[in-house]
């Protein structure tokens, strides 16, 4: 009877120490894996939008520059008009 009640357990035997080693580290490289993309992810996007922003500044800067270089050029007409009057 004993030998029987045994012979019904020997199913739930634990898997060996070495696969469950290579298992956890398996899912440790795949983590690990997962971390690094999301980083570099993270810093292109960064990039990126400091580049997209960096653009935007330059282009009002130079739209202010134009604005600045159509008055001046409307005063330099008016002086010379004035001047020649």
């Amino acid at each position: 009877m004993e030998m029987e009640g045994r012979k019904g357990l020997t199913w739930k035997r634990k898997p060996e120490n070495g696969r469950r080693g290579m298992v956890v580290v398996v899912v440790m490289v795949m983590v690990m894996v997962l971390v690094l993309v999301l980083v570099l992810v993270w810093e292109r996007d960064q990039r990126s939008r400091s580049e997209a922003e960096r653009e935007v500044k330059e282009k009002e800067e130079e739209r202010e520059r134009e604005r600045e270089g159509s008055i001046g050029k409307w005063e330099w007409w008016a002086s010379v008009t004035w001047a020649s009057a």
